[in-house]
C-alpha cells in the first residue's frame, strides 16, 4: 500500500505509482488467468529509483512493480496456474544503478535483470528479453527523452507501452522557443520531422494547445507501434490547475482500454484528494493557520472535472455515432474500444451510452428477454443510416 507521506511535494508522482501499481496488476492477471499467455514480461526504460521518501525505496517504481508481479504470480499459483514472469530495468546513471541494483536483489525471485546504461542503445536486447512473452513496457523519462522510431522494434511486440509525455516541459519549450534550435530535439519524441506542422494543422482544425500537442503525439505513436488503440490519462500539478503531464497509453485490444479507464476512475479520485490537501496544506503554510477541522475536507468530483467529464462523454456519443455510420453491425466490444479510448469515459459509461442510443433509436442490442446488461459478444446493429 502506497503511503501518501513518503510523496510530499510531489504528489503526482503519488498519483503515477497508484495508477502504475494498479493497471500493472490488472494488465497481469487478466493476461495470464485466462489461459492464452503463460509469460508475462515488465520492462521498465528509465528504472531509478529517483528522489525516494522512504528509505526502503517503497515509493519507487521498481519496488512496486516487483511487488506487484510477485503478489499476481502467487495469486495465479494458487488458482493452479503455472505462469513466469519475468522485468528488465535499465538505468544510465551509475550511482542511481547501485541502488538498483540493491533493490532488485531483494527479489530473488522476480526473474529481474538489470542494465546500466541508455535505453535507446538496448533496445534490441529488451526484444529478445520478452521473446514470445506478453509485455508491458513502462517509458518514464526524465524530460522529453523518447525517441520513437529507436522504440519502434520494441513497441511492434505483442503487448502494451504506458509512456509519461512530459507535457508541461515540451509545452513551455514549444512556447518558448517556436522556430529555435530545440525543436530539432523534439523529432524523435514526436517520431520525426513534421510534428509541428500537423500540430498546427490540428489547431486550426478546432483544438486547443493542449490537445493538438498530445493529439499528434499519440497519432506518430500509434503509428510506431501499429497500435489498435492510444489513449490518455491526464496528471495535474499539485498546486496549479494545469497539467503536469500524461500516461499515455497503446493497445491492440478493447480489454486493455477498458481496464485502463478502471484504473482511471479509481486514480481520479486519488488525485482529487491529494490534490485538495497538498493546496489546503499550503495555504496553512503561507498563513500560518492549522486546520481547526481536518476532519471536514471535502471529497467527490470538482466542478472543473465534472465538466470536462460532460464534455468528453459528449465526444463519446459522438464517436459510437460515426462508428454506427460505417458499420451495419459489430459485437458490443468494438463499440467500448470506440467509446473507452476518450479520456474520463468509464467502462459503465459505455454500457449506458449503448443503452441511451437504444432508446433513442440508433441502434439494437441483441439482448435475451431477462438481460439488462450489454457484454462484450453482445451484438449491435445499426439503425442509423449511412
Amino acid at each position: 500500500m502506497l503511503d501518501p507521506s513518503w510523496y510530499q511535494g510531489r504528489e503526482q508522482t503519488f498519483v503515477k505509482h497508484f495508477f502504475l501499481e494498479r493497471y500493472l496488476e490488472r494488465v497481469a492477471y487478466v493476461t495470464l488467468a485466462g489461459g492464452a499467455w503463460s509469460e508475462f514480461a515488465y520492462v521498465d526504460a528509465f528504472s531509478g529509483p529517483w528522489r525516494s521518501g522512504d528509505e526502503n525505496f517503497r515509493d519507487t517504481s521498481v519496488f512496486i512493480a516487483l511487488t506487484k508481479l510477485e503478489a499476481v504470480r502467487q495469486g495465479l499459483q494458487k488458482a493452479g496456474r503455472d505462469v513466469t514472469f519475468r522485468a528488465l530495468f535499465v538505468e544510465r546513471d551509475q550511482s542511481t544503478f547501485q541502488d538498483l541494483q540493491r533493490l532488485v536483489a531483494r527479489f530473488p525471485n522476480s526473474g529481474a535483470i538489470t542494465i546500466c546504461g541508455e535505453f535507446q542503445d538496448h533496445v534490441e536486447e529488451a526484444c529478445r528479453f520478452i521473446g514470445n512473452a506478453f509485455s508491458l513496457i513502462f517509458v518514464d523519462p526524465i524530460g522529453w527523452d523518447v525517441d520513437l522510431p529507436l522504440l519502434r522494434p520494441l513497441l511492434r511486440l505483442r503487448g502494451e507501452v504506458i509512456i509519461n509525455f512530459m507535457y508541461d516541459a515540451i509545452n513551455r519549450h514549444v512556447l518558448e522557443n517556436p522556430q529555435g534550435s530545440v525543436q530539432s530535439s523534439f523529432e524523435p519524441t514526436f517520431g520525426g520531422p513534421g510534428w509541428s506542422s500537423e500540430i498546427q494543422e490540428r489547431r486550426s482544425a478546432g483544438d486547443d494547445r493542449e490537445a493538438a500537442i498530445l493529439g499528434v503525439f499519440c497519432d506518430r505513436l500509434r503509428a510506431a507501434g501499429d497500435f489498435e488503440y492510444v489513449t490518455s490519462t491526464r496528471i495535474m500539478k499539485p498546486l496549479a490547475d494545469r497539467t503536469y503531464f500524461y500516461l499515455v497509453y497503446a493497445t491492440r485490444h478493447w480489454k486493455g482500454v477498458e481496464e485502463f479507464r478502471s484504473v482511471e476512475e479509481k486514480a481520479l479520485e486519488v488525485q482529487e484528494k491529494v490534490r485538495f490537501d497538498a493546496k489546503f496544506d499550503a495555504r496553512e503554510e503561507r498563513l500560518g493557520m492549522r486546520d481547526l477541522f481536518p476532519g471536514e475536507r471535502p471529497t467527490g468530483q470538482s466542478a472543473a472535472l465534472h465538466e470536462r467529464r460532460a464534455r468528453n462523454l459528449a465526444v463519446a456519443r459522438r464517436r459510437l455515432r460515426e462508428l454506427l455510420t460505417k458499420k451495419h453491425r459489430l459485437a458490443a466490444s468494438e463499440a467500448f474500444g470506440c467509446m473507452l479510448e476518450q479520456p474520463l469515459v468509464f467502462p459503465s459509461d459505455a454500457r449506458t451510452l449503448l443503452l441511451e442510443a437504444r432508446g433513442e433509436g440508433w441502434l439494437t442490442l441483441d439482448l435475451g428477454p431477462r438481460e439488462r446488461t450489454v457484454k462484450p459478444e453482445t451484438t449491435v446493429t445499426s439503425l442509423i443510416s449511412s
